[in-house]
C-alpha cells in the first residue's frame, strides 16, 4: 500500500495446495486501486485513476524444507523458487498515458519468476519473502520496476 503522489492499493488472495512435499501450485485473484499524479510546469496534473482485475497461478518450489533438519546449522525453514503467471485486465491508457486513448481497456498477460525464503511461524504455516522479476517487459505492465517485493502467509 501507497498513498501520497502515487496511491495503490493490492489486494492477492491466492490458494494452492502441496502435491508433493516439495511443490506447490495455485492460483489466485487480484484487485488493485491505482492513483497517479505528476507535477508538471504548469502545476499539478489531473490524476490518473484505475482499477486493474485479474487471474493468477503459480507453481512453488521448496527443494529444502528445513535447513536445520538437513544441515543441523540452526536455521529453520528453506529456500523457495517461484513462477507466476498473471492476466490482468485494465485501462492500457491509465497505465502507459502515451498511449492513444483509443487502446482502451484489455487484459495483459506477465510471466514472472524468483527466489525466496519461508520461515516457519507454526506446525504447518510459514512467512515468505520474495523477490520476483517481470520476464515480460510488457508496456502495459502495473509493476513499473523489477524486482517485485511480495510477502505471504501461507498454510
Amino acid at each position: 500500500m501507497v498513498f501520497g503522489t502515487v496511491t495503490e492499493i493490492d489486494v492477492l488472495p491466492e490458494v494452492g495446495m502441496w502435491v508433493l512435499p516439495q511443490w506447490a501450485i495455485g492460483i489466485g485473484g487480484r484487485y488493485s486501486y491505482r492513483k497517479e499524479r505528476f507535477d508538471l510546469l504548469s502545476g499539478r496534473s489531473k490524476p490518473y485513476e484505475t482499477n486493474i482485475w485479474g487471474l493468477s497461478g503459480f507453481t512453488q518450489i521448496m527443494p529444502i524444507r528445513d535447513l536445520d533438519k538437513a544441515f543441523g546449522i540452526g536455521i529453520h525453514g528453506g529456500p523457495i523458487f517461484q513462477g507466476v503467471w498473471e492476466g490482468l485486465y485494465l485501462d492500457k491508457g491509465a497505465i502507459d498515458p502515451t498511449t492513444a486513448v483509443t487502446a482502451g481497456k484489455g487484459w495483459v498477460h506477465l510471466f514472472m519468476a524468483g527466489v525466496g525464503y519461508r520461515f516457519p511461524i507454526g506446525e504447518k504455516a510459514g512467512l515468505n519473502l520474495l523477490v520476483l522479476w517481470d520476464l515480460t517487459n510488457n508496456r502495459y505492465s502495473p509493476y513499473t520496476s523489477n524486482p517485485i517485493m511480495r510477502v505471504s502467509i501461507s498454510f
